[in-house]
């Protein structure tokens, strides 16, 4: 992963990342099988 932005704390009820890979924007989390999930998102949000 090139960039993580914006800076956040992470909240224990809602722990996601949002990064940058390769020009796009993703949002990277867990889910309860401890799997890691990265949904495209559009730079709007």
């Amino acid at each position: 992963m090139e960039q993580k932005r914006p800076k956040r704390r992470k909240d224990k009820y809602n722990p996601y990342t949002i990064c940058r890979m390769n020009g796009k924007y993703y949002i990277c989390f867990y889910n309860v099988q401890k799997e890691k999930i990265c949904i495209e998102i559009s730079k709007e949000l």
